[in-house]
C-alpha cells in the first residue's frame, strides 16, 4: 500500500480549512448572542438612555482608559527588565495598543498577543523571551481573575449561584488549572520531552522552557501580580463609571462582582467578543437591577473606547511597527535563539509564513 506524502501545500490547505471553520464558528456564536441582545433590549428605552448621559461620569469613564493601558504595559516592562531588556513605558504602551488593534479587528481574541510578541521579539532580538513575556502576562492576569471569581463567590454567593454563571466559572477554573498543569507539572514536562517529534508537543515544550526563564524572578512576578490586581480593580471602576454614565444604580462592589463574569464569558470563542461581551454585560448587570438598555449602553461605551484606543494602535503600527530595529535581524534570531524560536513565533502561528 502506498501512502501519499504530506507536503507543505497539504499542510497549508489543512490549516486554511481549519481557520475558515473556526472563523465561521466564531461568527455564528457572535450572531447568536447578538440576536439574543437585540430581542432583549427595548429600543425606545435604549434611545432615551443614550440621550440621558451623565457628563461627569462619561468624563471619568474616558479618563480611566490611559491608566488601564499603562498598568498593562508596565507588566511588560517589568518582565522584560527581569531579562535584562530595557524598554520604556511609552514603548510598552504602544505595543499594547497595537495588540489591542489586532484583537479588535482580527477574528480572534489572541491575534493581538501574537503580533505584540512578534514586535517585542524584534525589538529585543529574543523571540522566545518575548513570547514567554506575553504568555506570563496573560497567566498572571488569569491568576488574578481566578482570585476575583473566588472572592466574588465569598462576597456574594447568591449572585454567582445561577446555573449559567456557575457553568462559566467552572469552565474557566477548569481551563486555568489545566493550563497550570500543562506548564508546571513535572510529569507532563517529562512527557513532552519524550514526544517532541510531535509538532504540537514540541511547541508546548518550548513554551514550558520559555516560561521557566521567569521562574527565578520572584520580584518581577510579584510586581506582575500586584499590577494584575490593580488592572482588574481599575477594570471594575471602568464598568462602574461607564454604567453610571447612563444613570444606572450600581455600586462599585457590584461592578467588582460583574467584572470577572464579563471577563470570563468574553474569553469564550466569538468574533472579537462581539455579542458575547454584550450578553455578559446584560446578564451580569441585570442581576443588580440594571435595565437592559443601560447595560447595553455600558457595553457599547466600553467597546467604543477600546476601538478608539485600537485606532491609536493602528497608527502606531503603521508609523513605527514596520520600522527596522538593530535587533530585527532573523539570522541573529536564529543564531541566538535557535531554529525553534523562529519556527515557533508569529509566522508559524499565522500559518507557516516566513517571519523575516
Amino acid at each position: 500500500m502506498s501512502t501519499k506524502p504530506i507536503t507543505d501545500a497539504t499542510r497549508s490547505r489543512g490549516f486554511e480549512s481549519r481557520r475558515r471553520g473556526g472563523f465561521w464558528l466564531r461568527l455564528a456564536i457572535s450572531l447568536l448572542f447578538m440576536l439574543w441582545v437585540i430581542r432583549k433590549v427595548e429600543w425606545r428605552q435604549f434611545e432615551h438612555t443614550i440621550r440621558e448621559v451623565d457628563p461627569v461620569f462619561l468624563g471619568l469613564s474616558l479618563a480611566i482608559m490611559p491608566f488601564l493601558v499603562a498598568v498593562s504595559a508596565w507588566k511588560t516592562r517589568v518582565l522584560m527588565a527581569a531579562r535584562q531588556h530595557s524598554i520604556s513605558l511609552p514603548e510598552c504602551m504602544r505595543l499594547y495598543l497595537v495588540g489591542l488593534f489586532f484583537n479588535n479587528f482580527l477574528p480572534t481574541n489572541v491575534g493581538g498577543d501574537v503580533v505584540r510578541a512578534l514586535m517585542l521579539g524584534r525589538r529585543t532580538g529574543h523571540m522566545a523571551e518575548a513570547l514567554a513575556c506575553v504568555f506570563v502576562e496573560r497567566l498572571t492576569g488569569l491568576t488574578t481573575l481566578a482570585g476575583m471569581v473566588l472572592t466574588a463567590g465569598l462576597l456574594a454567593p447568591a449572585e454567582v449561584a445561577d446555573a449559567q454563571v456557575r457553568g462559566s466559572v467552572a469552565a474557566f477554573l477548569a481551563a486555568y488549572l489545566l493550563l497550570l498543569w500543562v506548564i508546571f507539572d513535572g510529569r507532563f514536562r517529562r512527557l513532552t520531552r519524550a514526544r517532541q517529534h510531535v509538532k504540537l508537543v514540541a511547541k508546548i515544550a518550548r513554551f514550558q522552557d520559555a516560561v521557566q526563564t521567569f521562574h527565578g524572578h520572584r520580584a518581577a512576578m510579584g510586581w506582575c501580580m500586584l499590577l494584575s490586581v490593580a488592572f482588574y480593580l481599575l477594570a471594575a471602576l471602568n464598568i462602574y463609571w461607564s454604567a453610571r454614565t447612563f444613570r444606572a444604580e450600581l455600586s462599585y462592589l457590584q461592578a467588582f462582582l460583574v467584572t470577572p463574569v464579563v471577563s470570563v464569558v468574553s474569553m469564550f470563542p466569538s468574533l472579537g467578543g462581539i455579542g458575547l461581551a454584550e450578553w455578559a454585560y446584560l446578564f451580569g448587570l441585570g442581576r443588580f437591577g440594571v435595565s437592559p438598555s443601560a447595560a447595553l449602553s455600558t457595553a457599547l461605551l466600553i467597546r467604543t473606547k477600546a476601538v478608539l484606543l485600537s485606532l491609536l494602535g493602528a497608527w502606531g503600527y503603521v508609523v513605527h511597527g514596520r520600522r527596522a530595529h538593530p535587533a530585527d535581524r532573523c539570522p541573529r534570531l536564529q543564531r541566538e535563539e535557535g531554529p525553534a524560536a523562529a519556527a515557533d513565533a508569529p509566522g508559524d502561528l499565522a500559518g507557516g509564513k516566513d517571519l523575516c
